[in-house]
């Protein structure tokens, strides 16, 4: 098992036994303030369950909910953003790939390069 894949599996192991903090990062983004003052929110019920199907389907909290405008009514979808996790995972891969060939990092710290397809 390369270091890629035994970091995904401690990170898998680590989530199934916090759900305590899971409670709390869930709880904080329901009750978490708009950023979006002018628009109009969705009801508690709907912030609920589009937040418990995020979890159920990607396995962590969307603690960007608020800050993405998830919780505006008809503004923007959850399935335009990606999870948090993945992005970490590809951006952390492009950072560390090897750059021209000579088997170095140059030490430059670049966003996904994957989200904006570009490098």
């Amino acid at each position: 098992m390369d270091g890629a894949k035994l970091g995904c599996r401690i990170y898998e192991f680590r989530q199934i036994f916090g759900l305590r903090t899971h409670i709390y990062n869930f709880r904080n983004v329901i009750k978490g303030e708009p950023i979006y003052k002018g628009k109009e929110r969705k009801s508690t019920f709907i912030r609920v369950v589009d937040n418990l199907l995020w979890f159920i389907k990607n396995r962590e909290v969307n603690r960007f909910y608020n800050t993405y405008g998830l919780d505006i009514k008809n503004f923007r979808k959850t399935k335009d953003f990606m999870p948090y996790r993945k992005f970490s995972i590809e951006r952390n891969d492009f950072n560390l790939k090897n750059w021209g060939g000579g088997g170095y990092y140059n030490g430059y710290n670049r966003i996904c390069g994957t989200c904006i397809g570009q490098y």
